[in-house]
This record gives structure tokens, C-alpha cells and sequence, in this order.
């Protein structure tokens, strides 16, 4: 929910004469349909709030459906392997594109989020794409705020040999 202009200006009215100090907030959430193919569905929500802290915060959240089940997927729901297989591919990956992004943008991420990356891994965050995993962290997990949320996209070719066939595309 954003406040319009002329609600603010209400609500600054009101904060005044009770001699009340007025501080206008803003919620916003936009879904994006990233994957929807007949077998899979996956949606990701953007949440950008800023409701009078000292900054305004960005966080994700997805949701990925199996569309014959009708059941939501977790990450380890992808995978054929085991969870030890499959989350010290993704972290050789992902720590891949940190180092990437540390020479190319110049974020610098926080010394333990290298040894902790897979703990810090909600099995719920990352949505699929046409043709990568997308994973995520949001604000501070990695990195400091000014970095922002961190994506990781991730190339199912790269990873074929242990993605359950049903959740690849041709």
C-alpha cells in the first residue's frame, strides 16, 4: 500500500493537530510470473517497505508449484541427488559469481557468508526461469544493505545431470 497524495496530506493534517510528528510509510509488493510452462509455475514477489526505519528494505519471496500436484516445491525437490550433491554444486556456483560480482561491481560481502552460504539458504527462496535457478538472499544475509538483496542465476544446462528432467526445458 502506497499512500497518495492527497491521503498523506490528510493524514499530515491530522498528525499536526494532534502535535503529532508525521511519518508517511510505504508498502509495495509486485509479482512476476518467472516460469510458467504447463509443468512448473513460479512465482517471485518483490517487497519493498519503507516504514520509517532508517532505510527503506527490499526482500523476495517465491513461490514454485509443481503444477501436476498441485504442490509447492522446495529446493531439494528439484534435484535427483542428495542434498550434500546438489548444495556443493550450487555453492561452487554461487561463490563463483560472488567473486564475479565482487570484481565487476565491487560489493563486498560480509567474511563468513562464504563458510555459511548453504545455512543462510531458505530452501524457499529461489524461483525457476525459462532456463536457470534463480537464488536468492535478501538484505544483510550476505551483504551489507547497500548492496542490496543478492540473485544468483544459475543455468539449468550447468546443471542437467542432477535437475530432475520434468524441471528442465528443451
Amino acid at each position: 500500500y502506497a499512500l497518495n497524495r492527497e491521503d498523506a496530506a490528510r493524514q499530515l493534517a491530522d498528525y499536526q493537530a494532534a502535535g503529532l510528528e508525521f511519518q508517511p510509510w510505504t508498502a509495495q509488493v509486485t509479482a512476476t510470473v518467472t516460469r510458467n510452462d504447463g509443468v512448473t509455475l513460479s512465482v517471485l514477489r518483490q517487497v519493498y517497505e519503507n516504514l520509517g526505519g532508517a532505510h527503506p528494505m527490499i526482500s523476495y519471496q517465491a513461490e514454485t508449484f509443481d503444477v501436476a500436484s498441485q504442490g509447492r516445491l522446495l529446493l531439494g525437490d528439484l534435484f535427483s541427488v542428495a542434498e550434500d550433491v546438489y548444495s556443493a554444486r550450487l555453492q561452487d556456483m554461487i561463490l563463483a559469481q560472488m567473486d564475479q560480482k565482487e570484481t565487476e561491481t565491487g560489493v563486498l560481502y560480509y567474511e563468513s557468508a562464504r563458510v555459511h552460504l548453504m545455512t543462510l539458504l531458505d530452501p524457499m527462496d529461489f524461483a525457476l526461469t525459462e532456463d536457470c535457478l534463480l537464488i536468492f538472499y535478501n538484505e544483510y544475509a550476505l551483504a551489507p544493505h547497500a548492496a542490496g538483496p543478492q540473485h544468483f542465476y544459475l543455468p539449468l544446462s550447468d546443471l542437467s545431470d542432477i535437475v530432475k528432467p520434468q524441471y528442465l526445458t528443451e
